[in-house]
């Protein structure tokens, strides 16, 4: 950080030194899923977060898919209420079933069959 400091009188005679600008470096903490998103991944390795400049891994669920991540802390976050950060997209991937009467499949979507609407 950017020190400033600067002596400022505290009574007739007396004087001190303050100083500000240095802050503690902090941890990121771990996410705060809601629920929709807790379902989707996979966090069990970053419970307690990351050290600053620290990353832990982040993973999709099953059903979902996806390559996994690392959640990352800045290297001088001061802040002790972030999060770690990350970027993953996990995607629910179903199985091939037979479809109901009345339905078929036209190339990448499905459609009412010829005498259905």
């Amino acid at each position: 950080g950017y020190v400033a400091y600067k002596c400022v009188p505290t009574s007739r005679a007396a004087y001190e030194w303050v100083f500000t600008g240095c802050q503690k470096v902090q941890r990121c903490i771990a996410p705060d899923l809601d629920n929709a998103t807790a379902c989707k991944l996979d966090v069990s390795e970053c419970p307690d977060g990351a050290a600053a400049g620290g990353a832990c891994q982040v993973n999709c669920s099953a059903p979902y898919s996806g390559s996994g991540t690392e959640a990352t802390c800045p290297e001088f976050n001061t802040n002790p209420y972030r999060e770690v950060s990350w970027s993953l997209n996990c995607g629910l991937e179903c199985e091939e079933i037979p479809l109901p009467t009345g339905y078929v499949r036209a190339t990448e979507e499905y459609q009412c069959a010829e005498g259905y609407r």
